[in-house]
């Protein structure tokens, strides 16, 4: 009895997505509306993937329509659906073009959240344009930066995960597989900085956008970023930007 159950129920399942599978491309063709070729859009995130930012631009100035495919009758949840879509897409191709993946599923996510927090159609497809030209710059700079190996990304993806964790040259180095010495000499080599310079300047990077977005104190950004105190922290950030923590809180 429960498996014929469960059978007519996915028969009926599957006939009422045929049927509006038809119902969608019928109405479709009456309105002359289509989804677009798939080359099309490869083309459009290759843009992507290979930085062209200034190609892209001109691509998203041809853009004609602001209504792809109907995925809700509400006007606010399509646009919503199909930012997260594009979003998903654009965040893929980034990666592959040489984003760092945190990075890229970061500011993936903060861009969702953006446009969650939009009200209106329009707000989000504007919205959407900013986050394609942002994620393609963001290729552009990384393309730009040497390549590296895959052991050393494996040990700066490990520094931008454990910036508010005290690291060793042991740890990383029994991450990487390495011995200690071996993983300086081969960081210094690939990316021209020591470890304790590049953990240095993340940290610093880190700071920055504390100082400018959140309201946590000096003293409280210090402790989090692991430096052993508030005047060491005062010191490294000087020697990075010229400017003392608040200075740069002040002028940001």
């Amino acid at each position: 009895m429960l498996t014929k159950s469960n059978n007519i129920t996915s028969n009926s399942y599957e006939s009422n997505i045929e049927f509006a599978l038809e119902t969608e491309i019928f109405m479709n063709r009456e309105l002359e509306k289509s989804h677009g070729k798939y080359i099309d859009e490869l083309r459009f995130h290759n843009l992507v993937k290979n930085g062209e930012v200034d190609k892209l631009k001109i691509a998203l100035k041809l853009q004609t329509t602001k209504t792809i495919g109907r995925m809700s009758k509400n006007p606010l949840r399509q646009q919503m659906y199909l930012f997260v879509a594009r979003t998903t897409l654009t965040t893929r191709f980034a990666i592959e073009g040489g984003l760092c993946e945190e990075d890229a599923y970061y500011l993936s996510d903060i861009y969702i959240q953006k446009a969650d927090a939009c009200v209106s159609s329009d707000a989000i497809w504007n919205l959407a344009e900013t986050m394609i030209l942002d994620f393609t710059h963001k290729v552009q700079l990384a393309r730009q930066s040497p390549a590296v190996s895959t052991q050393i990304e494996s040990i700066v993806d490990y520094i931008f995960n454990h910036l508010h964790t005290k690291i060793t040259l042991d740890e990383l180095a029994s991450h990487a597989g390495f011995t200690p010495t071996y993983l300086s000499y081969l960081f210094k080599k690939e990316t021209g900085l020591t470890l304790t310079e590049f953990m240095q300047k993340k940290r610093v990077t880190e700071a920055q956008n504390l100082l400018r977005y959140s309201d946590y104190s000096i003293a409280e950004i210090s402790q989090y970023l692991c430096f052993c105190s508030q005047s060491h922290f005062t010191s490294i950030f000087k020697n990075y930007t010229n400017m003392t923590p608040a200075q740069y809180r002040k002028a940001n």
